[in-house]
């Protein structure tokens, strides 16, 4: 159930595991979808695996792992080796109570943080992460790791949430430093990519995407109301429905950006 108790492991940061409760976790799926913690949906992940060299069999590695949703999708469709790392221990553990449910053995999962994290070196064909790294203040730490796990010529892909170039308004700072996220412009981003050694990196400014699959979480939440509240109560349904109108408002003004880098070793 949504109120289960959240078990909190003692190496689990308190910040992750209030942030990631179960209760909290399972009332962000009811927005994003079944087995997602991002916008978009499978239709997202599709689109991202169009713009990437996919193979059969490929061995991958997803920072930021959620639920599930994409590593479940590129080791059905792509008979891919992936290995899931997430921060939360809650998340862990209800990702991998549904690889149970699927009996994926090529799938698997395991709580950690991708600044310290002790990986295989050269062992990856793709490290895939979407919209994680914005909660990492040192993303060199991040992409040093990364690259290094990385088999000369793997690939990298990123979606993430940036922030615009210009003076941010004073309700983006605020919700900011409530999420405690540490953003970047895009090009700055690019850069730090750059400079953990990565080549050949593209960028897309895929914001129109991020705000059509908010628009549409939103209508397809509001429509499901009666659904939603059989489990949760007006106050979650009002934090949700809030956050989302807060998130386009942020897109349109050009306060919030949603980017997309693709980067080789």
């Amino acid at each position: 159930s949504l109120h289960r108790q959240q078990s909190i492991t003692p190496t689990q940061p308190k910040q992750e595991a209030n942030r990631y409760s179960r209760r909290s976790i399972l009332r962000s799926e009811k927005m994003y979808g079944a087995g997602f913690q991002s916008p978009g949906g499978l239709n997202v992940v599709k689109s991202f695996c169009r713009r990437l060299c996919m193979r059969q069999g490929m061995k991958i590695l997803e920072v930021g792992s959620g639920l599930g949703g994409s590593a479940f999708y590129l080791a059905e469709t792509y008979g891919a080796e992936v290995l899931g790392l997430d921060a939360s221990a809650e998340m862990v553990a209800l990702s991998n109570e549904r690889k149970e449910e699927k009996g994926l053995s090529n799938v698997s999962f395991r709580q950690g943080d991708i600044q310290t994290s002790d990986l295989e070196t050269g062992a990856f064909d793709l490290v895939w992460t979407r919209d994680c790294i914005l909660y990492v203040s040192k993303k060199n730490l991040v992409w040093s790791n990364v690259y290094s796990a990385l088999k000369p010529g793997g690939q990298l892909f990123v979606a993430d949430f940036c922030r615009g170039r210009g003076p941010l308004s004073d309700e983006f700072e605020t919700y900011l430093k409530e999420c405690r996220y540490h953003l970047l412009t895009l090009d700055a981003y690019v850069r730090t990519l750059g400079a953990a050694g990565f080549r050949q990196i593209r960028m897309e400014d895929i914001t129109t995407t991020f705000v059509g699959a908010l628009r549409h979480e939103k209508e397809r939440f509001v429509d499901n109301r009666e659904t939603f509240l059989r489990e949760c109560d007006e106050n979650d349904y009002d934090y949700l429905i809030d956050r989302w109108d807060k998130k386009i408002r942020f897109c349109e003004r050009g306060d919030f950006k949603w980017g997309l880098f693709v980067a080789m070793r």
